[in-house]
């Protein structure tokens, strides 16, 4: 790790918790780039999925139904 780096690490960790969380969550969303080949496969699967339930061979549940298993756990 450069100088720099280590400064900023080091006056990023005197900071108060949730100031640490937003400084935290800010770099790792700028290390989500947008990636077109994810994007394109994101695309595929759900028109996949689309056709499959308009074929009627995905069982669907409601929404009552998922939340009420959730809130069991």
């Amino acid at each position: 790790m450069e100088k720099t780096s280590k400064l900023i690490l080091s006056q990023a960790l005197d900071l108060p918790a949730n100031e640490r969380a937003i400084l935290a969550e800010q770099i790792l969303l700028s290390l989500d780039l947008p990636d077109s080949k994810i994007d394109e496969l994101r695309a595929t699967e759900a028109e996949s999925r689309i056709d499959e339930y308009e074929k009627g061979n995905i069982k669907t549940k409601t929404a009552q139904q998922v939340l009420s298993k959730s809130q069991r756990k």
